[in-house]
C-alpha cells in the first residue's frame, strides 16, 4: 500500500497541481441535490452512528465527512479550516485536483487507506494523519467516510472506532434492504449468504486497517506489506465468490471505454517500470459502450495483472483498442510464458488455477461480467510464446 501511495504521488505530478494552493471545482447545486437524494438512506444511517466518533473528537481539531464513489463531498460533519479550507459539500475531492490523499487512495483501491504527513501532495495537509474507510454493500461501492486530524495520539483507537461505525452502517443498510425485499422479515438463502459474506469482509477490513497502522509505527514496510497482501487476497476471493454465487444486479450506463482504458494504463505503467517491463497502449478510435465502469475496470485490471505476473524482466504488454461497425474490441497481449493447450480449455472454470497462491476465480468472474455486458472474452495462447486476451463489447453512439 505504501508503494502504491508513492506511485499515485508520481502520477499526480502530471496534473501540475500546486503544492501551496488548491483550486477544487464543484458540481452544480442541482447535481449535488440529486446525489444527496440518491444517497439519502446511507446518510441517514451514517448520521445515526457517527455520534460516538464526534464525541471522542469534540476537543480536537479535525475534518470529518462522507464522499461518494465519484469523489464528490456529500456531507461535512466538521471541517478544520486550519489545514483544509476547501472541504465542503459539492466539492470534487479527487486526485485530479488535490493530489494524493487518503480519500483518493480509498476511491482508487476501495480499501481502507491511511495517508500520513508528507505522503500528501498538498503542503498544508503534510501535518495531517488521515484515514478513509469505504462503505460497500453487496459489492456496491457507495463512498468513503474520511477523517483528518493533526495529533497522532489515539489514532489507533480512532481507526478502530471508524471501523466499528462503518461496520454498523453496512449492517443496518443490509438489514433495511432485507426487510424491504422480504415482506415477513424472513431472510431467504440469498440474504443469509449476503450477510455471511459481509460478516467475513468486515473484520478483514478492520484487520487491514490495524496492520497499516502497525506498518507506519514499526517502519517495517516490506514485512507488513506481505501480510496486507494476503488479507487483500482473502477479501478478493470472498468478493469473487459472492459475485459468482449470487444473482447479478449491475447498473449499466453509457461510458467512454477509451478513457477507462487510458486511466488504467496511467495507473499501472509505473508498476511495470519498477519491474523493468513495458506497458504500451494503442488506441485507433474513441469507443463508447453500455456498461458498469467499476465492473469493466475490474475485468481489465485482472487481465493486465495476469499478464504482468507472466512477464520476466524486460517483458512487454500491449493494449490495443479498436472500434468496428457494431463492436469495440480490446486486445491485451503479453510475451510471457504462455498457457499450454490443455490448461487453456479449463481456464474459465471456477476454482481452476495453476498459480501457487491462486484460487481460480479471477477469470471466471471476468467471463461472468463480460457475458452480462453481452460481450465475449477469448484467450489465445501458446506455451513459451505469449498470450492474447480479446474482449469484445457492443458499442453505442456518442
Amino acid at each position: 500500500m505504501r508503494e502504491f501511495i508513492r506511485q499515485l504521488w508520481k502520477q499526480s505530478k502530471k496534473y501540475k497541481i500546486s503544492r501551496d494552493y488548491m483550486k477544487i471545482p464543484s458540481v452544480s447545486r442541482e447535481e449535488l441535490a440529486g446525489r444527496i437524494n440518491s444517497t439519502d438512506h446511507v446518510l441517514k444511517v451514517l448520521d445515526k452512528f457517527i455520534v460516538p466518533l464526534q464525541k471522542v473528537l469534540k476537543d480536537r481539531e479535525y475534518t470529518l465527512g462522507f464522499i461518494d464513489s465519484d469523489g464528490v463531498i456529500l456531507k461535512v460533519y466538521q471541517c478544520a479550516k486550519k489545514f483544509v479550507k476547501d472541504f465542503a459539500p459539492g466539492k470534487i475531492w479527487t486526485e485530479r485536483y488535490v493530489g494524493t490523499t487518503a480519500i483518493g487512495v480509498a476511491l482508487t483501491t476501495k480499501k481502507t487507506s491511511i495517508v500520513c504527513l508528507k505522503e500528501h501532495d498538498y503542503k498544508k495537509l503534510q501535518t495531517v494523519f488521515a484515514v478513509s474507510k469505504p462503505i460497500i454493500i453487496h459489492g456496491e461501492f457507495l463512498g468513503v467516510l474520511t477523517l483528518a486530524i493533526e495529533e497522532k495520539g489515539g489514532l489507533e483507537y480512532l481507526i478502530n472506532l471508524m471501523s466499528v461505525i462503518v461496520g454498523r452502517v453496512e449492517e443496518q443498510l443490509i438489514l433495511q434492504e432485507s426487510f424491504c425485499n422480504t415482506a415477513k422479515g424472513e431472510k431467504s438463502f440469498e440474504e443469509v449468504f449476503r450477510t455471511f459474506i459481509h460478516e467475513i469482509k468486515n473484520p478483514l477490513a478492520n484487520i487491514r486497517a490495524f496492520l497499516q497502522l502497525q506498518q507506519i509505527k514499526s517502519g517495517n514496510r516490506a514485512e507488513y506489506d506481505k501480510i496486507i497482501q494476503e488479507v487483500d487476497r482473502i477479501s478478493e476471493m470472498v468478493e469473487n465468490f459472492r459475485y459468482i454465487c449470487l444473482p447479478k444486479d449491475i447498473y449499466l450506463t453509457k461510458i467512454n471505454l477509451t478513457n477507462l482504458i487510458k486511466n488504467i494504463y496511467e495507473a499501472l505503467k509505473y508498476m511495470f517500470n519498477l519491474k523493468g517491463c513495458q506497458l504500451k497502449l494503442y488506441i485507433a478510435e474513441e469507443c463508447w459502450v453500455m456498461g458498469n465502469e467499476n465492473k469493466l475496470k475490474q475485468v481489465f485490471l485482472n487481465i493486465i495483472k495476469n499478464a504482468y505476473e507472466a512477464l520476466d524482466e524486460e517483458g512487454l504488454v500491449e493494449i490495443r483498442v479498436k472500434k468496428g461497425e457494431k463492436d469495440c474490441q480490446v486486445e491485451i497481449y503479453d510475451n510471457g510464458e504462455g498457457i499450454a493447450s490443455e490448461e487453456l480449455k479449463l481456464i474459465f472454470q471456477p476454482f481452476y488455477t495453476t498459480k501457487v497462491n491462486g484460487y481460480g476465480l479471477g477469470l471466471a468472474v471476468c467471463q461472468e461480467i463480460i457475458s452480462y455486458h453481452n460481450g465475449k472474452i477469448i484467450i489465445d495462447s501458446e506455451k513459451n510464446v505469449g498470450t492474447t486476451v480479446t474482449i469484445t463489447l457492443p458499442c453505442v453512439g456518442f
